[in-house]
């Protein structure tokens, strides 16, 4: 994971090439809302976002930590992209310069991330 253990939120790449990278985010140890955003940014901080493409997040997150996540991505990739998982698919929720469109549905192996592709623990 990015942060220590005891963190109330985790962030890490899962996998990624060039075009894409699929964001795992999650809960840690329990917590009350205002140490999970401290957490989320703290976590979100610690890693590499080199920017690109598209960031698929996948995983469990409250929508104020949700909040901190898209403020941080949201300038450095093209366009991103949440797990619904009642649609089976990343749901894209924003672009900028993106051929995707808002509320278009896309996989991970849209963009070539299956079990080959790099993963990073």
């Amino acid at each position: 994971m990015s942060v220590s253990d005891d963190s109330a939120f985790h962030v890490q790449w899962l996998r990624r090439n060039t075009e894409a990278g699929v964001l795992k985010v999650g809960f840690g140890v329990p917590a009350t809302g205002d140490d999970v955003v401290r957490s989320a940014a703290t976590a979100i901080e610690s890693i590499d976002l080199y920017g690109g493409g598209v960031v698929l997040i996948n995983g469990p997150m409250t929508l104020p930590a949700g909040f901190v996540i898209a403020h941080k991505v949201l300038h450095l990739f093209k366009a991103v992209a949440v797990y619904d998982p009642k649609m089976g698919g990343y749901l894209v929720v924003a672009v900028h310069g993106s051929q995707l469109k808002v509320g278009e549905l896309v996989n991970e192996s849209d963009f070539g991330l299956d079990a080959t592709s790099e993963s990073i623990q």
